[in-house]
């Protein structure tokens, strides 16, 4: 597969455009392109690969069996999903990916990924060395969603998860990849719940807001919302 793609993705660290594409090769990518809402795979399907997301954004989504769901993660360009259930060997996706945008994604067969490599890729302990420093830090920003969701009221969640965010950022002015409904489902929380915490600290001069668009204006006051003060 010719590397026709701007992959700077860190499962590619360290790696030229020729290394990126005989690993492309070696993996048997095949890209696919998906409408907003469609499925890229169920949960209670076998795990035959990875994704790695070109374009677009991909919700990872826990579904209970009337149908409500809990967004667990949303993948942005250059990020790699499923990856952790290739290398645990499940049997199955215990999760659903769906595109949140139109979306393009690159599917990788894991099964290649964590067996020796029959062409001697160069390359393949640098990729199973990237995966496994990128499911770390996946773990600690599974620490953060944790420490997030068991805060114990809206208000609380929200200010926590929206001070995580500037923090990763670095700018008091961020964009969020959820609507409300999303964020909501994120949050675990009742969205007109979410609407009124929203409306409560625009009103209060913590921050304003303009869809999925946030200005932070007091993060001394939104650390004290977080901490139940």
């Amino acid at each position: 597969m010719k590397n026709i793609y701007n992959l700077n993705s860190p499962i590619f660290a360290g790696m030229s455009e020729n290394d990126i594409t005989s690993v492309l090769n070696c993996l048997n990518a095949v890209e696919k392109h998906y409408l907003k809402r469609r499925y890229i795979w169920h949960a209670g399907d076998a795990p035959d690969y990875m994704g790695l997301v070109i374009a677009g954004q991909i919700n990872i989504v826990k579904e209970d069996y009337v149908g409500n769901r809990t967004v667990i993660a949303n993948i942005m360009p250059s990020h790699v999903f499923g990856e952790s259930y290739s290398i645990a060997g499940s049997n199955v996706y215990p999760v659903s990916a769906i595109a949140a945008t139109n979306s393009v994604v690159l599917l990788l067969n894991f099964k290649k990924l964590t067996s020796t490599c029959k062409n001697a890729c160069v390359y393949h302990n640098k990729l199973v060395e990237n995966m496994l420093k990128l499911i770390a830090k996946k773990n600690v920003l599974l620490n953060h969603r944790l420490d997030c969701i068991t805060k114990k009221t809206t208000r609380q969640k929200l200010a926590f998860y929206l001070i995580n965010e500037v923090q990763y950022k670095n700018t008091r002015e961020i964009t969020i990849p959820f609507n409300r409904e999303e964020l909501a489902d994120y949050l675990g929380v009742n969205r007109s719940a979410l609407s009124r915490e929203l409306a409560s600290l625009n009103n209060d001069g913590i921050l304003s807001f303009n869809k999925n668009i946030f200005q932070l204006r007091d993060i001394n006051k939104l650390h004290d919302v977080s901490n139940g003060e």
